[in-house]
């Protein structure tokens, strides 16, 4: 797995970690390799996080069940942010699109 992603051994058992500290079921064989339990078709703060630094971007990552709006949500936090903050929501109750249009989303 790891020379196929062309990443370090350790790269990959760190997020494998990850994935596992957020829930989301691996098993490992060793000498076989790892495999995904169940498909978890949900967002995942620190799997964004990882993908995020492997772009070089640095910034806090806050995945919310349920919210009015991200962007409304980023502008109440705004004020206490001390580094760039990535807000990711299942579900947007009053989300805004272009030109004002609202959106379920």
């Amino acid at each position: 797995m790891a020379v196929q992603a062309g990443v370090s051994r350790a790269a990959v058992m760190k997020a494998v970690r990850a994935l596992r500290e957020s829930g989301i079921g691996i098993e490992s064989v060793p000498r076989r390799g790892h495999r995904l339990l169940a498909d978890p078709n949900r967002l995942n703060g620190p799997l964004i996080r990882q993908m995020l630094l492997d772009e070089g971007i640095e910034a806090d990552v806050l995945v919310l069940a349920t919210v009015d709006s991200t962007n409304d949500e980023g502008k109440r936090r705004a004020d206490i942010l001390t580094r760039p903050l990535v807000i990711a929501a299942e579900t947007q109750t009053r989300g805004r699109g272009r030109q004002g249009h609202s959106f379920f989303a």
